[in-house]
C-alpha cells in the first residue's frame, strides 16, 4: 500500500507560517514591553516630581518662539535664560526672551556658558555686555560641561579652577547676587570642587532624590517635552530642591 505523501510545498508554507507568526508574536510583546516600561518611568517619575512642588525650565535661542503666559499656565514657576558663552556669543533671544518673561510672575534666572578657551576677564565682560542690568531675581548661573577635546585629562586643572573662582568673583562683585555653578556630578567632582566646595549647585542631568543643602536645583530631563500654545516643544526642565515656603524664603533673601 502507498502511503499519503504531504507535497513538499505545503509543509514548507506552513513552517514559513509557523515563523512568521512566531516573529510577529515577538514584536508584539516587544512593543508591550517597552510601552510598560515607558509608563513606569513615566509612573515612577510623576511620583518623584510630586515631592517638587517648585518646577522651571531653562531656555536658548535654540528652543524658538515661546509664548511665556503659556508656559506659566502649565505650573512653571522659573525660567532660566541663557544670557551668553564664552568670551564673544550672545544669544539671539535673550533680551527678548526677558522681557516677555517680565510680563508674567515666572521667576527669571539668567546663565553663561563656561568656555575653557576664554580668560575670566573676557567672558565676564561678554556677560555683562549682553545682561546689562537684567540679572533676574534668581542666583546667577554658569553652566559648566567638558566638550569637544576639553576634558578632566586634557586641562590644566589648577589653571582652569583657578580662571573660574576669577569669573565667578566677578560676577558676584559686579551684581551682588551669588552665582549658582550649574553641572554634573562628575564634572564637579573632576574641576569645580577643588576650587569652588561651598558653592551654590545646580545638578545637570541629576536623579530625583534627596540632596544636600548646597544642591538648590536639578535639572532632571534635558529634553523634556511640554505642550505650549497647542504645539509640543523640547525644553530642559529642572526643579527646585525645597517646598513652595522654603522657595518663597529663598527668593525672598536674593531680593534683600
Amino acid at each position: 500500500m502507498s502511503k499519503n505523501v504531504e507535497p513538499i510545498y505545503e509543509t514548507t508554507f506552513r513552517k514559513r507560517n509557523f515563523r512568521r507568526g512566531k516573529i510577529v508574536g515577538g514584536i508584539i510583546v516587544l512593543v508591550l514591553l517597552v510601552t510598560l516600561g515607558w509608563w513606569f518611568i513615566q509612573d515612577r517619575q510623576n511620583q518623584q516630581l510630586s515631592h517638587y512642588p517648585v518646577k522651571g525650565v531653562s531656555l536658548s535661542q535654540d528652543d524658538g518662539y515661546i509664548d511665556f503666559h503659556s508656559l506659566q499656565k502649565t505650573g512653571i514657576q522659573f525660567t532660566y535664560l541663557r544670557a551668553s558663552s564664552g568670551a564673544s556669543y550672545i544669544d539671539d533671544r535673550f533680551a527678548n526672551f526677558y522681557g516677555q518673561a517680565q510680563g508674567t510672575d515666572l521667576k527669571i534666572g539668567v546663565y553663561h556658558m563656561y568656555s575653557f578657551s576664554s580668560s575670566a576677564q573676557s567672558q565676564y565682560m561678554n556677560f555683562k555686555q549682553a545682561v546689562k542690568t537684567d540679572g533676574g531675581q534668581l542666583p546667577i548661573a554658569i553652566q559648566i560641561a567638558f566638550y569637544d577635546n576639553y576634558s578632566a585629562k586634557t586641562i590644566n586643572v589648577a589653571s582652569q579652577q583657578a580662571k573660574l573662582k576669577k569669573l565667578v568673583n566677578l560676577i558676584e562683585t559686579h551684581y551682588q547676587r551669588p552665582v549658582i555653578v550649574w553641572t554634573s556630578n562628575s564634572v564637579w567632582n573632576q574641576f569645580v570642587k577643588g576650587s569652588l566646595p561651598k558653592q551654590q549647585r545646580w545638578i545637570a542631568n541629576g536623579e530625583l532624590k534627596r540632596h544636600g543643602s548646597q544642591v538648590a536645583f536639578v535639572e532632571y530631563d534635558p529634553d523634556a517635552k511640554i505642550k505650549l500654545s497647542g504645539s509640543s516643544q523640547t525644553v530642559s526642565r529642572s526643579v527646585y530642591t525645597g517646598n513652595k515656603r522654603q522657595w518663597q524664603t529663598y527668593v525672598n533673601q536674593l531680593s534683600n
